[in-house]
């Protein structure tokens, strides 16, 4: 409880054990210290209990630190909105405010096994919302014109305040507000040409953001929907329900898959059924849950007590914990495959291949399918029993191969129940190995793995 009373501008003492970040041990591992670097951190330390936070001084008054006491208000209003209901709590508060603190891990590993854990990144959908109601609020009261105009800006700058500077908001703010006011103007200017000019900005103001994995994600999701839509919504012999979600889900996994295989090792093909079954339950919860958030927060009757909110993100749990987990572990692409799969997808998108059609859909085909299989499962060679200890951490883990049996000895462990070490080192390396079967597991002892 003392740490979430800190404010922006506020001066602590703590003890803490600083240090450089571990550098990765098992081979063809991402490097912890280059993802954290380019997020800006150098040093990483631990803190044994929040009790060890000393509050020496409130800072003075500032933008950022009112930003900091309203997101305080916003939380306490989400209390009551959740009235007790943890993952219903934590789902608002990640889908509203960006604050993930009050989320369950169980909850997002459902959601990550249901291919819905983007729902929990503030993104286009949540900017365009916003937008919507705003604008609509501003459009129906007795404003001059300028006013209007100054709006827009304005409450985008808001939502980047107040959900935090992620490259997925500053990408759908910044998309937003020059759709806008090109609009107010009368122009309408190439969807794909904002999306570049956006990222270029962004990339210019801060270079590191480039590495940071949002960024691919979000640029690369909205470039898949703006280059391919029209092309696959034509093909796709479907209704408007569901074919133009559909369209919108495929464009989007495509243009996506070989970035989530080279940063997380995964692909989730179940995304592109859940995505349609969760798209109109997100919208419910979006524009129920601002309005009960800010009615609650000013101290007002929410409409219905609240229970249009609850009651889509109960339906949205339900539906991560009945779809079946597909999210498949895969080895990260090698550079020729990427590259196929970033040529061929833009052409066919694009200009449709013209000549080379054919052969771009054959590629890219074959590109997909390996993308998904992974690598054959090798053999020990010429070594009878093969031994590889991989780093796991705390604990221990033991690999033994012959042929194409494996068998694990223990899955390490961790000093935090919220790292899976399984789902997140051992999976991923067993798949860059071409291991997607154990033939044995032998637990030694009881523990977290």
């Amino acid at each position: 409880n003392a740490v979430l009373e800190l404010r922006r501008g506020d001066r602590i003492r703590v003890w803490a054990r600083f240090g450089l970040p571990a550098p990765a041990a098992n081979p063809g591992a991402p490097d912890p210290a280059r993802a954290l670097a380019s997020a800006g951190i150098h040093r990483v330390g631990t803190v044994k209990s929040p009790r060890l936070v000393e509050h020496e001084r409130q800072g003075g008054c500032s933008v950022l630190r009112m930003v900091d006491e309203a997101r305080a208000v916003f939380r306490s209003g989400l209390d009551q909105v959740g009235a007790g209901d943890r993952p219903v709590r934590g789902l608002l508060g990640a889908m509203l405010l960006g604050d993930r603190a009050a989320l369950p891990p169980a909850l997002v590993d459902r959601l990550r096994s249901a291919g819905l854990v983007h729902l929990i990144a503030i993104s286009g959908l949540h900017v365009g919302m916003i937008l919507l109601l705003a604008l609509g609020v501003l459009h129906r009261l007795p404003l001059p014109d300028w006013v209007r105009t100054l709006g827009m800006p304005l409450i985008l700058a808001a939502l980047v305040l107040m959900a935090g500077t992620s490259p997925s908001i500053l990408r759908a703010a910044a998309m937003g507000l020059i759709a806008g006011w090109g609009r107010q103007v009368g122009r309408t200017g190439s969807g794909i040409n904002t999306l570049a000019a956006v990222a270029l900005v962004l990339v210019l103001l801060d270079p590191a953001a480039f590495h940071h994995a949002g960024f691919r994600l979000s640029f690369a999701a909205t470039a898949g929907i703006l280059l391919g839509y029209r092309r696959v919504r034509h093909v796709l012999p479907l209704p408007a329900f569901p074919g133009a979600p559909l369209a919108v889900s495929l464009c989007a996994y495509l243009s996506t898959a070989p970035f989530t295989a080279a940063l997380f090792g995964t692909v989730a093909p179940v995304s592109l059924v859940s995505n349609l079954i969760s798209a109109p339950l997100c919208g419910l919860i979006l524009v129920s849950g601002y309005q009960d958030m800010l009615l609650a927060a000013a101290g007002l009757p929410t409409l219905g007590a609240g229970i249009v909110a609850r009651t889509g993100c109960r339906w949205l749990i339900t539906l991560a914990e009945t779809v079946p987990g597909s999210v498949q572990q895969v080895p990260e692409p090698s550079p020729w495959l990427a590259a196929g799969l970033l040529t061929a997808i833009p052409l066919l998108a694009g200009t449709g291949g013209g000549r080379l059609r054919p052969f771009l859909v054959l590629s890219l085909a074959l590109a997909l399918t390996c993308l998904h299989l992974g690598r054959v499962p090798g053999s020990a060679g010429r070594v009878a029993l093969e031994t590889t200890l991989p780093d796991v951490g705390q604990g221990q883990a033991v690999l033994l191969r012959s042929g194409l049996s494996a068998v694990l000895v223990d899955a390490g462990g961790s000093r935090s129940p919220t790292f899976d070490v399984g789902a997140r080192v051992l999976a991923p390396r067993l798949a860059a190995m071409g291991i997607h079967r154990l033939d044995v597991l032998a637990v030694s002892h009881e523990h977290l793995d």
